[in-house]
């Protein structure tokens, strides 16, 4: 069976939103994220399954180190977080 994570996949159903407001999702899942675990600046952060990265921008943007792995070839190709 073949999973296509593509454009299509994440901007129908569930993800109908997803392209226009990951990054505003990105930010409150960091905040709640922040408010639960307390973490310290040193503190790392994997994202598995990343998508587009907003919570991988939003908690770089917060001062942590974040990193994400992601499968789908659009969000690899289109995330503003590859680096």
């Amino acid at each position: 069976m073949k999973l296509d994570f593509d454009e299509k996949y994440f901007s129908s159903g569930w993800y109908s939103d997803y392209l226009k407001n990951y990054k505003k999702l990105g930010k409150f899942e960091a905040k709640r994220l922040v408010e639960v675990l307390k973490p310290k600046k040193s503190w790392k952060f994997l994202d598995v399954g990343c998508g587009m990265g907003g919570l991988v921008l939003a908690l770089r943007k917060m001062g942590y180190k974040a990193f994400g792995v992601e499968i789908s070839n659009f969000c690899l190709k289109n995330s503003p977080a590859k680096k």
